[in-house]
């Protein structure tokens, strides 16, 4: 697909105004792309991250179209409005640590249960759903592999993404549109959410805040947001036979970061001292996430690159330039 002349392909991102659906909307439309974003203002963040996310779309020329996933009625009429020719859901409800299953339930597998109705009605040349490396859960082996199976999920929304997985296996069959699955790793990076571990600890350093850490000794892969949308990008362009089991693919950064090195990383760029408040797990939790990347470079040729410590560089230029801070936000984050 020639991404220099490409104002007759639509592309359509639920989920666009959060962190990865911001900054692939932006990618797509630079390259001349006609992009449809759809999100529900409704559930944006107490903090206007958020907002403000959607707001640069808008202004960028990204149409913006605002309604709830669980409603099918409303999946229906903008999908067959816009007729995409790629599709990428990334809407959901996130939160390993989150037990509102009813949130789970009506965001993450009614709306991706209504998208793929509509999907099959007016079929795209390519659905992408976005999963989350959670799924494995802490049995699998290491370094986590797209074939294990089964995987053993231990939280809600692990168990909401695996649902999301099986679902897109029933409907692949006999349709004619192709479905991959990105299962991705820990994203960061501009824009990115705040109850992630970069984020949170870069606000509460620089305004003083104490820091409550659960999990210190865990490893995590940590994915950059450039080269999150880079795979997105490239895994869209793939071609396979469709009316087949969709494609599960791995997307992880290229090495594990154990969260009290992070943090002390953070710390020193900002020469400050954490306050640090060790919290007591109340849930499973997954010890590392090494991701096998062999199956990417397959498809796509090449695997993310981008180093944590520079990723962290370029993420705490985009935090002190645009100054947003979580200081007022309402709900507790626990990393």
């Amino acid at each position: 697909m020639n991404e220099l002349n490409n104002t007759c392909q639509k592309v359509f991102i639920t989920g666009a105004a959060g962190f990865i659906g911001f900054n692939l909307a932006r990618h797509y439309r630079r390259q001349g792309y006609t992009v449809i974003g759809v999100d529900n203002p409704a559930y944006f963040l107490t903090h206007d991250i958020s907002s403000r996310r959607a707001d640069i779309l808008q202004s960028e020329g990204v149409i913006m179209e605002k309604g709830d996933l669980s409603q099918d009625c409303f999946v229906d009429e903008v999908f067959f409005r816009h007729c995409p020719h790629i599709v990428f859901h990334l809407a959901a409800h996130t939160g390993v640590r989150c037990q509102n299953i009813e949130r789970f339930n009506k965001d993450n597998i009614d709306g991706f249960i209504n998208m793929l109705s509509a999907a099959q009605k007016s079929p795209p040349a390519h659905f992408l759903f976005a999963s989350s490396s959670s799924v494995y859960g802490e049995n699998a082996p290491r370094p986590f592999n797209e074939n294990y199976s089964p995987p053993t999920p231990s939280s809600l929304y692990a168990k909401s993404k695996l649902t999301g997985e099986q679902v897109a296996g029933i409907f692949a069959i006999g349709n004619d549109f192709l479905i991959t699955v990105i299962r991705f790793f820990n994203v960061y990076g501009p824009w990115g959410r705040p109850d992630m571990a970069p984020f949170y600890f870069t606000d509460c350093l620089t305004h003083e805040r104490e820091i409550k850490v659960i999990t210190g000794n865990a490893k995590r892969s940590w994915l950059y947001i450039d080269d999150a949308v880079d795979a997105c990008v490239k895994l869209a362009r793939t071609s396979r036979k469709a009316n087949h089991a969709p494609c599960i693919v791995n997307v992880a950064g290229p090495e594990l970061v154990q969260t009290d090195d992070l943090l002390a990383e953070i710390a020193q760029r900002l020469n400050k001292t954490p306050n640090i408040v060790r919290c007591p797990p109340k849930f499973p939790e997954i010890t590392s996430n090494p991701a096998d990347l062999s199956f990417l470079k397959s498809l796509i040729g090449c695997v993310p690159e981008t180093t944590f410590l520079d990723g962290i560089e370029k993420f705490l230029a985009w935090y002190h330039h645009e100054k947003i801070s979580l200081i007022n936000r309402e709900e507790k984050i626990h990393v």
